[in-house]
């Protein structure tokens, strides 16, 4: 996500967030700096007992899909 530094204003960006992540706000700072349209999508660990900042996610295809589009067509 580091690469939103390139990114024109106005662009959409989509994080992919561990579901316990309460705190860690960069990326919606940095998108919010930038000018960049800021949506994430919440997703469970592989293991549990992993903090949200190392753990393995799992992607709901089918709803990335859908965030997916639905940014698309907010162009």
């Amino acid at each position: 996500l580091t690469n939103m530094l390139f990114m024109r204003p106005g662009s959409h960006v989509l994080e992919l967030r561990h579901e316990a992540d309460r705190t860690g706000n960069c990326y919606f700072t940095m998108a919010s700096a930038l000018d960049l349209n800021y949506s994430y999508q919440t997703c469970a660990p592989l293991h549990p007992e992993e903090p949200p900042h190392t753990a393995d996610l799992r992607v709901d295809v089918r709803r990335l899909e859908r965030n997916l589009e639905r940014l698309l067509a907010d162009g």
